[in-house]
C-alpha cells in the first residue's frame, strides 16, 4: 500500500459538519438494528436506503455492523456490510484527517499508522497503542498511559481513529521523532523512482539514511527491533524473529548493524509484496 494513501483520504469531498452532527447525535441501537436487517431485503431500494442512513449515521453505527458482518449467514449480505463499514471509517478518516491538516507535524505519521492498521487489522488493542508510541515517541507506553489509551479504545467506533487521536497528542510533544519516519518515506519515494539503475542507487542511499536513524531512535534494542519490523513489515516481530525465544541479536545502536536488519526486512517485504 503506497504512501500516498493520504492524498486519496483528502481528496474526499464530503459534507464535514452534516458528518460531525450525524456522529453526534443521538441514535437508538434499535433504529441502527432496523437499518442493519434492512440490508437483507429482497426489495433493492429497501437495501439502498438502509444504507445511506448507516452511512449517514457513520461512527456510532460502526460496532453493530461490525458485529453483524461477523454473524450475518448470507455472503451477499456480508459483503454489502462490509463495504458500508469502508465507507464510514474512510469518511471519519477523511474528518480525522482534516485534524492532522492543522497541525505543524508531517501528514506522513499518520500515514504511516494507518497503513500498519490497515495492513494488519489483526493487531491486539495493546499492540496498536504499543506501536503508536514506538512510531511518534520511539517508546513503548508505560502502565498508566497503555490504560489511558485501552480506554479511549474502549470508547471509539473505530480502531483507526481511536489510534490517531492518540498520536495527534504525542507527536506534537517534546519527545516526538519525526525524523525516523520522514527518513523511511524517502525510501519509499526512492523505490517508486522509473528508473531502475537510479532506484536501485536512491533506495541504498535513502535505506542508509534510515539505518542510521534507526540506530538513534529508540531507548532499547528490542525498540528498535520492532521499529523496524513495524515500519517495513507493518508488524512485531514473532517470537522466534529478532532474538525473540532466546536468539542473540545484534546491537542497533551500531548504525551498519540496523542497516542489515532493515535490509533483511525489506527485502522480505519485495518478496511477500507487501511494500
Amino acid at each position: 500500500m503506497s504512501i500516498r494513501f493520504a492524498a486519496a483520504v483528502l481528496v474526499i469531498v464530503c459534507d464535514v459538519p452534516h458528518l460531525i452532527s450525524a456522529q453526534t447525535a443521538p441514535r437508538s441501537e434499535d433504529a441502527v438494528a432496523k437499518r442493519i436487517a434492512q440490508l437483507g431485503d429482497a426489495n433493492y431500494r429497501v437495501r439502498e436506503q438502509a444504507g445511506r442512513a448507516l452511512v449517514r449515521i457513520g461512527g456510532p453505527a460502526l460496532p453493530a455492523l461490525n458485529r453483524a458482518a461477523r454473524t450475518s449467514p448470507l455472503l451477499e449480505t456480508k459483503r454489502r456490510i462490509e463495504i458500508l463499514v469502508e465507507r464510514i471509517e474512510f469518511n471519519l478518516l477523511a474528518v480525522e484527517a482534516k485534524n492532522w491538516q492543522m497541525l505543524d507535524s508531517p501528514y506522513y505519521v499518520k500515514d504511516r499508522l494507518v497503513q500498519i492498521l490497515t495492513r494488519k487489522p489483526d493487531l491486539s488493542d495493546d499492540q496498536i497503542v504499543a506501536a503508536v508510541y514506538l512510531i511518534t515517541v520511539n517508546r513503548t507506553p508505560t502502565k498508566k498511559e497503555t490504560a489511558r489509551a485501552l480506554a479511549k479504545f474502549a470508547e471509539a467506533n473505530s480502531r483507526t481513529i481511536a489510534a490517531l487521536q492518540i498520536a495527534r497528542p504525542l507527536i506534537q510533544s517534546k519527545e516526538a521523532n519525526a525524523d525516523l519516519i520522514y527518513s523511511y518515506l524517502q525510501v519509499v519515494n526512492a523505490a517508486e523512482t522509473p528508473n531502475f539503475s537510479d532506484r536501485y542507487t536512491r533506495t541504498n542511499e535513502a535505506m542508509t539514511r534510515f539505518g542510521t536513524a534507526l540506530s538513534k531512535a529508540a531507548r532499547t534494542n528490542a525498540n528498535r527491533a520492532d521499529l523496524a519490523f513495524l515500519f517495513v513489515l507493518s508488524r512485531f516481530p514473532r517470537p522466534r524473529e529478532f532474538g525473540r525465544g532466546g536468539s542473540t541479536s545484534p546491537d542497533l545502536s551500531n548504525a551498519p548493524a540496523a542497516l542489515k536488519l532493515v535490509r533483511a526486512l525489506w527485502d522480505k517485504a519485495e518478496l511477500m509484496r507487501l511494500r
